[in-house]
């Protein structure tokens, strides 16, 4: 029935708006992505607002899609729209570079996310991580050893890589 209200195009703007928006999310619920989008999209253009949850949503469609590069954008645009940052965006963009291999972009998202979020202990342990694969050694040691400063390195193998840093940087 709410599928054929917003064909007919009758609403007032208030109803055909509310009426797009839970449509879209239904769909999203029922695991229908392509079509949540389109929904979600439809429901943009017709409100012509900036609004950072549905543009979350699309990110998560296409994440679900498995559709890496269209996340970014979304991703860029509800980190834009949020009105103080928030950290599931910056986490999608750097899922998404991540799953499309570009580590130095993964990288500059992982920095901005210690820079913004400092308390949350797996990015340090990540960008630690993509340094050491980057072979940037040097900072892989420095973002470690901050993180075991702060108590975020509690696992056995995260020690051993801090190890494995010091030793390879000549540090006794």
């Amino acid at each position: 029935f709410l599928e054929e209200a917003v064909k007919l195009d009758v609403l007032s703007f208030a109803d055909h708006s509310a009426a797009l928006k839970t449509l879209a999310d239904i769909t999203l619920m029922d695991k229908q992505y392509e079509k949540a989008i389109k929904l979600y999209k439809a429901w943009l253009d017709f409100t012509g607002e900036l609004n950072p949850d549905v543009e979350m949503r699309i990110a998560n469609c296409y994440y679900e899609l498995k559709q890496f590069a269209n996340i970014i954008p979304h991703a860029d645009k509800a980190i834009a729209y949020f009105k103080e940052p928030k950290k599931a965006p910056f986490d999608m963009k750097y899922y998404a570079y991540y799953e499309l291999k570009q580590n130095k972009k993964a990288i500059e998202v992982l920095e901005t996310i210690v820079t913004l979020f400092p308390q949350e202990k797996m990015s340090w342990v990540s960008l630690g991580q993509f340094y050491a694969m980057d072979e940037q050694y040097d900072r892989a040691l420095a973002i470690f050893n901050m993180a075991y400063k702060q108590g975020y390195l509690t696992k056995e193998n995260e020690i051993k890589l801090l190890s494995q840093l010091y030793s390879n940087n000549n540090v006794p």
